[in-house]
C-alpha cells in the first residue's frame, strides 16, 4: 500500500521516480535536520526522545510534560485524559499538516482514494479443525452486517447505547461517564470499537448513526478539522495510483530493515548535535551510510517495479 513506500515516495507527477530525500545527504534532509534541531535548542523537543524507554516517553506525556506527542488518536485521548489532572486545558490532538514552502505543499498533496489495505491480520493456526475454522468464519460474516457492526460500533442496547426519536444510535450518558467520554481504549475494554479494528463495514450502520463515533470527542474533532485540506483530496471512485500497488522486492526485503533502524540512531545524534556544522558533518556521513548499507540497490529495484508495473 501507500503507506509502505511513503519514506522513498514515487511521484505521480513526475513520472513515478522514486525520490529519495530522507536516506540520503539530500539539501532537503540537512534542511529538516537543523530545523528539528532549533526546535531541540528552543526547548520544544526533548532531546532524550529517541533513546528513552517507551514507559518513560508515555509517563511525561500523560504528566502533561510533552507539548506535542506522534502517536495514534486514541493513545493521544487517553494522554490528554490524563494530562488534565496537572494541565485542565490540554488537548493532543492532530496538527494541520505544515510544509516549508507552498511549492513544497503543492508537491505533496496530490488526490487519493481508498488505499488497499487492512486494519489487522488472523493466522489460524492448522491443527484447528475445519468445522471449528468455518464456524469463526460465519462469526466474522455476522460481525459484517447491520446487527453484527451495531454489536461492534456501539456494543448493547441499553447499556452504552439507546435509540434516539430519529432512530439513530446515541451512547448513554453512563457509559460515557464509564469511558471518560468514549476514551478509545476505555470502550475497547467494553468491546466497543476494538473489533471494528477486524470487522469494520460503517455503511451497514451509516443510517443508524448521528455524528461518527470517533469526533463525539472535542479532541478527534479539532485534529479531522485540521486535516481538511488533506480530505479535500479524497476522490472515492478514483483509479488508486501505481504506488498504491507496491510491493516490496527481495533486496529490500534483505537491506532495508537495518537502514531504517540506523535512522533511528542518525536522528538522535542530531537531536544531541552541538552546532550547525556537527549537523552537516552527521548528515554527510549518513549519505555515505546508507550508500554502503544498498539504499542505491533499494531505489533501483524499486523503480524497476513501478517502470513495469501494468495497471490492467
Amino acid at each position: 500500500g501507500m503507506q509502505e513506500s511513503y519514506s522513498l515516495p514515487f511521484d505521480p507527477k513526475d513520472g513515478y521516480k522514486v525520490k529519495n530525500y530522507e536516506y540520503t545527504n539530500s539539501p532537503e534532509l540537512l534542511q529538516a535536520a537543523k530545523y528539528i534541531h532549533s526546535l531541540v535548542a528552543a526547548g520544544l523537543i526533548d532531546s532524550e526522545v529517541l533513546t528513552i524507554k517507551n514507559a518513560q516517553l508515555q509517563e511525561k506525556v500523560s504528566s502533561g510534560m510533552v507539548t506535542a506527542v506522534t502517536t495514534a488518536w486514541w493513545d493521544m485521548n487517553t494522554y490528554s485524559d490524563n494530562a488534565k489532572a496537572a494541565v485542565p486545558g490540554l488537548l493532543y490532538v492532530a496538527p494541520p499538516q505544515i510544509f516549508a514552502t507552498k511549492a513544497i505543499e503543492a508537491s505533496r498533496i496530490v488526490d487519493w482514494t481508498n488505499p488497499i489495505s487492512c486494519w489487522s491480520s488472523l493466522i489460524i493456526n492448522s491443527k484447528v479443525d475445519e468445522a471449528t475454522t468455518k464456524h469463526f468464519l460465519a462469526v466474522l460474516d455476522y460481525l459484517t452486517t447491520k446487527d453484527g457492526q451495531l454489536l461492534v460500533q456501539a456494543g448493547i442496547e441499553g447499556v452504552s447505547y439507546q435509540f434516539n426519536s430519529d432512530g439513530k444510535y446515541v451512547y448513554t450518558d453512563e457509559y460515557k461517564a464509564k469511558t471518560n467520554n468514549l476514551d478509545w481504549n476505555k470502550s475497547a475494554a467494553y468491546g466497543v470499537g476494538y473489533y471494528s479494528q477486524l470487522v469494520f463495514n460503517v455503511p451497514a450502520v451509516r443510517d443508524l448513526q448521528t455524528t461518527p463515533p470517533t469526533l463525539l470527542r472535542e479532541d478527534n474533532l479539532a485534529g479531522w478539522n485540521n486535516r481538511k485540506n488533506y480530505r479535500d483530496h479524497y476522490v472515492a471512485t478514483m483509479i488508486p495510483t501505481k504506488d498504491y500497488y507496491f510491493l516490496a522486492g527481495s533486496v529490500e526485503a534483505e537491506k532495508f530493515a537495518a537502514i531504517r533502524d540506523a535512522k533511528l540512531e542518525f536522528w538522535a545524534s542530531i537531536l544531541a548535535a552541538k552546532s550547525d556544522t556537527e549537523i552537516e558533518t552527521l548528515v554527510a556521513q549518513w549519505g555515505a551510510t546508507t550508500k554502503s548499507m544498498g539504499i542505491d540497490q533499494i531505489i533501483a529495484e524499486r523503480q524497476a517495479y513501478i517502470d513495469g508495473f501494468k495497471l490492467s
